[in-house]
């Protein structure tokens, strides 16, 4: 990443925590405190929530051609091909949980599976203020911030090895498919509001948007294989390998340039829209 372009990001950053700790301040003199009536303010009511939505990501995936060349034996080499279309914005589909008080803070805990040029899974955990917007205090404005890991994956290469071998101290037969992964690998922080606006006696309509800040991201090769199992239950047992790219023990290459990590940015904008069940 360039420095110019860290430096914007970090820019970013700041004004989103600027905006989120005015808009704090100003919301948070309007909560009930202790000595307030539940008539004259409404009671803070703990609420249980389910969500389930879709919407889109920044995802800033460029044209590529990714070569690997990898031994795994002296006499035996993973030499695989793979290209990536582009995609600015990713659609996805995602699914959350969430507690709180009805005119307090909220918890909550969401999962994201994305869809565009690599696929992608995310999870995260996320606190913020509920903001009510009517009397009843079913109407909700949100405003949170959460932690998050993202996991994106895109497929190498599939074959049979022509030997067994042993890799990261794990047996890879030659008996079963050989697989060989990508992995783009996300940490970072999440600011983001939400208008949740009642539809049903518990649906709630929801509408979220926020900007993806990832401060560590970490490229990997990982190797896996299932093979089935020989007692009666018939299940089947995966055995997986993975390799930073930056360990410098293979040659990985973007666009014929030998790269230590994925030049993919997962930062950005972020809108999900949906519908939650309060109870």
């Amino acid at each position: 990443m360039s420095n110019h372009h860290y430096c914007l990001k970090v820019a970013t950053f700041l004004i989103f925590l600027s905006l989120f700790t005015f808009t704090y301040n100003i919301f948070a003199q309007n909560l009930p405190n202790s000595t307030s009536t539940p008539k004259q303010t409404g009671q803070n009511n703990f609420y249980f929530g389910l969500y389930l939505g879709s919407g889109a990501n920044s995802w800033q995936i460029t044209p590529s051609q990714f070569n690997l060349m990898f031994p795994v034996t002296p006499s035996d080499f993973i030499n695989a091909t793979t290209s990536v279309t582009d995609f600015s914005y990713a659609p996805n589909l995602n699914f959350g949980l969430e507690i709180g008080g009805s005119r307090s803070w909220y918890g909550a805990f969401d999962m994201q599976f994305t869809f565009g040029g690599m696929t992608g899974s995310y999870f995260g955990i996320s606190t913020g203020l509920n903001v009510p917007l009517s009397n009843n205090g079913r109407a909700t404005l949100q405003l949170g911030s959460g932690l998050f890991y993202q996991i994106s994956k895109k497929n190498l290469d599939r074959r049979r090895l022509q030997q067994s071998v042993n890799l990261d101290g794990r047996f890879f037969n030659n008996n079963n498919t050989f697989i060989s992964d990508l992995i783009d690998e996300n940490f970072g922080l999440r600011p983001c509001a939400t208008l949740r606006l009642p539809i049903g006696a518990a649906a709630h309509l929801k509408l979220t948007g926020g900007y993806q800040f990832n401060f560590i991201s970490i490229s990997r090769i990982r190797f896996s294989q299932t093979r089935p199992s020989r007692n009666r239950r018939n299940t089947s047992s995966t055995t997986t390998a993975r390799f930073r790219t930056d360990d410098g023990i293979f040659d990985f290459q973007y666009n014929n340039q030998r790269i230590i990590r994925t030049p993919f940015d997962y930062s950005g904008f972020f809108v999900n829209i949906g519908i939650a069940w309060i109870l």
